[in-house]
């Protein structure tokens, strides 16, 4: 449409009003300020239509806006790498409140935004209530996302008295519920059970006087669709069923080995289990090595990933001895020490290992075709209790097939002192990865006064970060004593430095065994696929475990 001639017949109109505005009445200049911003608005919504984002289906400006809003974790622990809802991207806690600002760019982003009620399902504690009554009533009969900590959201009564059928996720902290509601009930607020799907209950300060004396059920009805669970901190089990459960994550509570196996057994679909800090009874008499016949045993054959941490040894000991845990499974073990591994039965993942590599953070990975376990001490170790850990630790692997290691650097033991622990423990060893900086305690260990020689497998040795800590010199003496002893390396390869300084090396040495590959070859562990697919976790295997990289 050509608006040339219009616009000739507007500008005469405008310029009149310009010159009489002063002269005109109140309600008159009202009149006209309503009809020109009506006509402005019109015009800029048209102007609008025009711009070719605004012409994307409704549903791909849902999907965009959903990435703008970023995910929110209601209940930060002090360790930044942890977060209390163990998943967060199932729990899908979404920042809403950055949602506000592309409401304010035009009508027609407000409209698409305001009209998808996928976007404003998260309601938490620290929202104003009209923010959350906001949330509410945008998110119309869309499945709610809830954190609770009692703070701005009502009573639990309220709270489930008026959005409780819409319930799909929960995560609340216990210590706040109403007090008089605990009391008065004795029992946590029976929930709607038909579509929730992800429940986390959190225990911070309560009072252990509003502590349920038996567990309460916690819905009126059957919760088909539960798939997410994580129990912390609460000192009873619910006696629900949960056929459908695939995560579920459970801390510092005491519980009877026959009520943790009977809640498995009840668990048929479990793909990951955590349990952080049980303690099966504060008896003595109860810490024993006992299997029961009359004990479930669950079959979990869908599980891919154990994490247990702080292990009661009793409980862990009785408990692995009654699970039924497939073959392809990846298990990790936070917070143990020697004599931890004294009450660990044997389990496939310790068999016919492959690879094994000693991480940075003293954390030990070990795999073989279709498991992984990796075991970690505790933090504040000190050295000579490490020592002690390591060597009780390469007694218990079965290391004879291991043919291939990774060594970063230790921070709780020197460069020689591990490889006297560990080596000696791989008698296979053919393919070793280690730091530049540690080459000079490798090539003591493999000196030719050693009597009898050892890593007679060694044929492949791989260096990582800058060569600048080795003369040439000192890889010749390397090769040479190995060729002597008739052990040749057949290969030694820089796996991350620059060409020309590794070219120099060559050439300055003249060794026919070094090879050269850049930072995209960089060596990576071969890890099962359940330890690299399915939903991450920090607190089961995360991605920076398995990665090779040396630093």
């Amino acid at each position: 449409m050509d608006l040339s001639d219009p616009w000739l017949q507007i500008q005469p109109l405008l310029a009149q009003l310009e010159a009489e505005a002063s002269t005109l009445s109140r309600s008159l200049l009202s009149d006209i300020a309503e009809k020109l911003l009506t006509t402005l608005l019109l015009v800029r919504t048209a102007f609008n239509a025009t711009c070719p984002v605004n012409h994307l289906p409704p549903e791909i400006f849902t999907e965009i806006f959903g990435f703008c809003s970023p995910p929110l974790d209601p209940y930060p622990d002090d360790s930044p790498r942890i977060t209390n809802t163990v998943w967060p991207s199932l729990f899908d806690f979404k920042d809403v409140g950055k949602l506000v600002p592309l409401t304010h760019v035009c009508r027609h982003w407000r409209d698409v935004a305001l009209q998808a009620p996928s976007l404003w399902t998260t309601i938490h504690g620290r929202s104003k209530t009209s923010t959350a009554n906001t949330c509410i009533s945008r998110s119309q009969a869309a499945g709610l996302k809830v954190a609770y900590n009692g703070r701005s959201l009502g009573t639990a009564t309220d709270l489930c008295r008026t959005i409780g059928p819409q319930i799909q996720t929960l995560f609340c902290d216990v210590a706040t519920f109403d007090y008089d509601f605990v009391r008065r009930r004795s029992q946590f607020p029976e929930l709607p059970g038909d579509i929730m799907e992800n429940l986390g209950v959190l225990a911070t300060a309560l009072d252990p006087e509003l502590v349920p004396p038996s567990p309460p059920r916690l819905w009126r009805e059957d919760i088909p669709l539960l798939k997410v669970l994580v129990w912390r901190g609460i000192q009873w089990f619910p006696v629900d069923k949960f056929g459908n459960l695939t995560h579920l994550f459970i801390e510092r509570t005491t519980v009877p080995v026959a009520r943790l196996l009977g809640l498995l057994s009840d668990t048929p679909r479990l793909k990951d289990l955590g349990l952080y800090n049980l303690c099966e009874s504060d008896s003595s008499e109860s810490r024993t090595r006992h299997s029961s016949p009359h004990a479930p045993r669950p079959a979990l054959s869908h599980l891919r990933r154990l994490s247990i941490s702080n292990p009661d040894e009793s409980l862990i000991y009785n408990l692995l001895t009654h699970l039924v845990i497939p073959a392809h499974v990846a298990i990790s073990f936070e917070d143990c020490d020697a004599s931890t591994l004294r009450w660990l039965p044997p389990l496939e993942a310790f068999q016919d290992l492959t690879c094994i590599r000693i991480s940075s953070d003293d954390s030990v990975v070990a795999v073989n075709t279709s498991t992984a376990v990796r075991f970690h001490t505790s933090s504040d170790i000190q050295r000579p209790q490490y020592r002690t850990w390591l060597t009780a630790l390469m007694s218990f692997l079965h290391m004879g097939a291991v043919r291939e290691v990774w060594l970063e650097g230790m921070l709780s033991l020197g460069e020689k002192t591990r490889l006297e622990i560990l080596l000696p423990a791989i008698p296979s060893l053919s393919v070793l990865h280690i730091r530049c900086e540690s080459f000079l305690a490798l090539k003591g260990y493999l000196s030719l006064s050693a009597d009898p020689p050892r890593c007679t497998h060694l044929t492949s040795l791989r260096l990582f970060n800058s060569p600048f800590s080795i003369w040439p010199e000192e890889i010749s003496e390397l090769v040479a004593s190995r060729e002597a002893i008739g052990y040749p390396l057949q290969q030694i390869i820089f796996m991350d430095a620059e060409p020309t300084i590794v070219l120099r090396y060559i050439e300055s040495a003249d060794l026919k065994t070094v090879r050269l590959r850049g930072p995209d070859d960089a060596s990576v562990m071969p890890m099962p696929e359940v330890c690299t697919v399915g939903v991450s976790s920090p607190h089961f295997w995360p991605k920076q475990w398995y990665k090779a990289y040396l630093y």
